[in-house]
């Protein structure tokens, strides 16, 4: 929120449109508690901004998409601006994927979950990154495509001041497709310092929670 105040539109000016709308928003957001019945806040200059037509809001879209769709584009608009660096230092965390015979590093936004059996967001952590079998991934819809290279554990290197998780409940590698009720349990603090490798402490309180059909 402060990156975004003191962020001029003479120095944002290609993405001054985007930029005065998150301002306005966040204005109203912070001054409708002084008022007895606050009318809701209206997001529709920041769609506008987003160049979203009526059309487009009534188009279903994955949250998870839109979030890193819009952190892409201000990332990006911000570069040559006072607040430059701002959303990777804020949003962004690093891990890497360890395959059978290389290694690959990638920047994340959001940690994306399957609930399963296991039931709170440990148990799933832990099978998120663990080893797995390669007849595991060489299975399902790709299978016709060959043996792919198998990812054998994930490893987080950083995570990000605020992390975002997601739960996939849709399994897209099952013919139909079918969603997952289990349930999925998490407190108002996590500890994540096991599943990292730089120092901590990586202690998260819950800040929301976003449901969606």
């Amino acid at each position: 929120t402060t990156e975004i105040y003191t962020l001029s539109l003479h120095d944002a000016l290609p993405i001054c449109g985007l930029i005065f709308a998150l301002q306005s928003v966040f204005y109203q957001l912070q001054t409708r508690q002084r008022q007895n019945h606050p009318p809701p806040v209206s997001l529709k200059p920041w769609t506008n901004a987003l160049g979203w037509s009526p059309e487009h809001l009534g188009i279903p879209k994955d949250v998870t998409a839109v979030l890193h769709e819009f952190l892409n584009d201000l990332k990006h608009q911000m570069i040559g601006t006072p607040a430059e660096g701002s959303i990777s230092a804020l949003y962004e965390g690093m891990m890497e994927f360890h395959y059978e015979s290389s290694l690959r590093t990638e920047s994340f936004y959001c940690i994306n979950l399957h609930p399963t059996e296991y039931g709170n967001i440990y148990e799933e952590l832990k099978h998120h990154v663990q080893v797995g079998p390669p007849e595991q991934y060489n299975t399902g819809p790709k299978a016709c495509m060959g043996v792919q290279e198998v990812v054998r554990c994930i490893r987080y290197k950083a995570l990000p001041p605020v992390l975002h998780f997601a739960l996939r409940r849709f399994r897209y590698d099952e013919v139909p497709y079918r969603k997952s009720d289990a349930r999925f349990q998490f407190g108002d603090r996590i500890h994540l310092d096991e599943f990292v490798d730089s120092p901590g402490p990586w202690s998260y309180s819950l800040l929301a929670v976003i449901v969606h059909t």
